[in-house]
């Protein structure tokens, strides 16, 4: 019974006259209807980075050993080769050369020695190597004797230019001893000094290679036999030295007139050889007494032992090279004329074992 007023509108209602549209109630909004889940894609896996490895340390020490092992070769060979082409005083470059493989051979046997921990079979050959080092190790203390004496004329001329000399005094720790007559006794008595290394270490090398391969050896110093034979290579070791600096301090004169800088030539040569095998001895006297009965078992010892030992001397042969080449030029080998030489031992030796 409400009579409906009209609205005025543009619009136009269906049913409805044109104009005219009567205003009704607003229908009520129909209750929301709950949506149903969506199902999502199941979700990919994500790929997570892996941590950086550093590879194993034996690979590493091995690689480094392979480098340096060919820049000892580079640097020893390009020495030989500038020797080769101005051979023009055999009597000192023939010792010189044989003083340059010294660096060589050692960092090769060091390397066999890290490479038989990855390449088994080859530590059957790892004996022959550290042999055939310690051979050539006597091999350089001889040749550089026979550098010294033939760089004036052989055993017998500086033999006889120290029986002209002023009286030396021994050195520490013989300095108390009467000291030696300046001529044949100073002569002889360093000489045999030197040359019991070059027979000692090679007869030593044997027994301790046969001892190995008979199992009365492991490489360490545990048992009485290594020790007894490490003792007895320190001593031998001690006296050569001790002779060389000897020579050394009596004809310094006389080696001064004919070589650049004897003193360092004497020197590098002598820390190639003595420190690294003294340094090999602390090596494996620290590591078998104090480090291995408290980390490690005893089965690892030799390996440890080795791969430390042998990593070191492969690192010191680079500078030994280089050293070698820097105090024994082929300049001074060609600017320096030799004196005539008296006939001696020591050449005829080196011919016969030439």
């Amino acid at each position: 019974g409400q009579q409906l007023k009209p609205v005025p509108t543009n619009e136009v209602d269906d049913g409805l006259p044109e104009g005219v549209r009567f205003a009704l109630p607003a229908p009520t909004p129909a209750p929301p209807q709950p949506r149903a889940p969506v199902e999502l894609p199941p979700e990919l896996p994500r790929e997570t980075p892996e941590p950086f490895e550093w590879p194993p340390v034996h690979l590493v020490a091995l690689f480094i050993a392979l480098l340096l092992l060919l820049a000892v070769w580079a640097t020893a060979l390009y020495n030989v080769y500038k020797h080769s082409q101005a051979f023009e005083t055999p009597d000192l470059q023939r010792h010189i050369v044989a003083m340059h493989f010294m660096a060589p051979i050692h960092a090769t046997a060091a390397t066999v020695c890290l490479a038989s921990f990855i390449l088994l079979p080859l530590g059957a050959f790892v004996s022959y190597f550290i042999l055939l080092r310690d051979f050539y190790m006597a091999f350089t203390v001889a040749s550089l004797w026979w550098f010294l004496t033939d760089s004036v004329g052989g055993e017998k001329s500086l033999t006889a230019r120290m029986e002209r000399m002023d009286q030396a005094d021994l050195l520490f720790p013989l300095s108390f001893v009467a000291p030696w007559a300046m001529g044949f006794e100073m002569m002889f008595n360093c000489r045999l000094g030197v040359m019991q290394f070059v027979v000692t270490m090679p007869l030593l090398a044997v027994l301790r290679f046969c001892a190995h391969g008979l199992g009365l050896s492991d490489g360490t110093l545990f048992s009485p036999l290594d020790l007894a034979l490490c003792v007895l290579a320190a001593a031998s070791a001690l006296v050569a030295l001790y002779c060389f600096a000897q020579l050394y301090h009596s004809s310094k004169e006389a080696l001064a007139d004919r070589l650049i800088s004897p003193l360092w030539k004497l020197s590098v040569v002598l820390a190639a050889v003595f420190l690294v095998f003294f340094q090999s001895l602390v090596v494996r006297l620290v590591v078998s007494m104090i480090v291995l009965p408290t980390m490690w078992q005893l089965d690892d010892s030799v390996y440890v032992i080795v791969g430390v030992e042998q990593w070191f001397v492969t690192l010191e042969m680079l500078v030994v090279a280089v050293l070698v080449n820097a105090y024994y030029p082929v300049d001074e080998s060609l600017g320096v004329p030799l004196l005539p030489k008296r006939e001696g031992v020591s050449t005829k030796t080196f011919s016969v074992f030439v």
